[in-house]
């Protein structure tokens, strides 16, 4: 899950990239909890935003549709102060991975080229569970973006997760990220 999402919807909602993921955001907690988007959208954002929320980005050519899709979307997708308005406010602070100690291990990787989860705000991320005593395995990944990150971890994320399942202890490598 995306670490910080109001920060990265606030960043990222004017680029394409953003557009597509606060419309998977915003679509799903509309359908999940209730929540209204036309307390958060413009009306005429809303179909652009129930068609994003219909792709499924697997692939460079669903990349390609999402983007496409997204132009139905328009400039201007939130409101004013719409992330401070119950119930998103509510929902982002809820739904925000790392608020409460998680009992775990956890295994977080980071591309160090995305421009979707900005590096620096998932670097934050880890140092606030480091912080809190939570057991992390931090991977940065070289030049790795959004796209990619998933499938060069994937090999170790499998690993670890199989290690566990072993029985083995998880190594604690928390550091101070890089990023």
């Amino acid at each position: 899950p995306a670490t910080e999402l109001r920060q990265l919807l606030e960043d990222d909602v004017s680029e394409r990239a953003g557009k597509i993921l606060t419309a998977y955001a915003l679509w799903s907690w509309a359908e999940v909890f209730d929540a209204s988007l036309r307390d958060v959208v413009p009306p005429s954002a809303i179909p652009g935003i129930e068609r994003v929320a219909r792709d499924c980005v697997e692939s460079a050519g669903e990349g390609y549709r999402a983007g496409f899709d997204s132009l139905e979307i328009g400039y201007a997708i939130l409101r004013g102060g719409a992330l401070d308005r119950q119930p998103w406010s509510r929902l982002l602070a809820e739904n925000r991975p790392g608020a409460q100690r998680t009992g775990a291990p956890l295994y977080v990787a980071q591309g160090t080229e995305d421009p979707i989860v900005r590096p620096a705000v998932t670097a934050d991320f880890v140092r606030s569970l480091c912080g809190r005593g939570e057991v992390v395995r931090y991977e940065e990944l070289p030049g790795a973006t959004h796209s990619r990150a998933a499938r060069v971890s994937a090999s170790q994320a499998i690993q670890w997760m199989k290690a566990r399942f072993d029985g083995q202890p998880a190594p604690d490598t928390c550091i101070e990220p890089k990023l």
